[in-house]
């Protein structure tokens, strides 16, 4: 579990060096391997009218992450079969210290697209990181489910 090694490599002061801890760890699953998360972005839209007014259903769910770790081949894989869709979560925890199985907030995503993959590689200090873009038919926070209807 990726959380699990997180605060072992934090308590051996592996992680943060030079940087502030964060408050909250986001771990992110896709087909059982975990990943911490280094920035997450959800987007959501819903049209509006002149009068800038709903004007249409919610859509969207465009989720942009970066990691630090070494993608393994299942994202690589996703990334340049562009009919392959996967299912995943993000699992948030708090940095206090302790190590906890319960998380304070998951999101899910299913019958997702991998639509971007960006990988830098800094060689002076922040190491290597890749950003997915994903777009998924289904987002679930909490109890809301947001279904992008797709036409094929």
């Amino acid at each position: 579990m990726a959380i699990i090694d997180f605060f072992k490599k934090k308590r051996k002061g592996q992680i943060f060096y030079g940087k502030k801890e964060p408050s909250i760890i986001v771990e992110f699953i896709l087909r059982g391997k975990a990943y911490i998360v280094e920035e997450l972005d959800l987007e959501f839209k819903q049209d509006v009218n002149d009068k800038n007014r709903p004007d249409g259903e919610p859509y969207g769910g465009i989720i942009t992450i970066t990691i630090s770790e070494t993608p393994d081949d299942w994202i690589n894989h996703w990334m340049i079969n562009f009919r392959e869709k996967n299912d995943g979560e993000f699992r948030f925890f708090t940095n206090a210290g302790k190590i906890t199985d319960s998380a304070l907030l998951r999101i899910l995503f299913k019958e997702a697209y991998c639509i971007g993959y960006q990988t830098v590689i800094n060689t002076q200090g922040a190491g290597l990181l890749t950003t997915l873009t994903i777009s998924p038919r289904s987002v679930y926070i909490g109890n809301e489910e947001l279904e992008n209807n797709w036409k094929y």
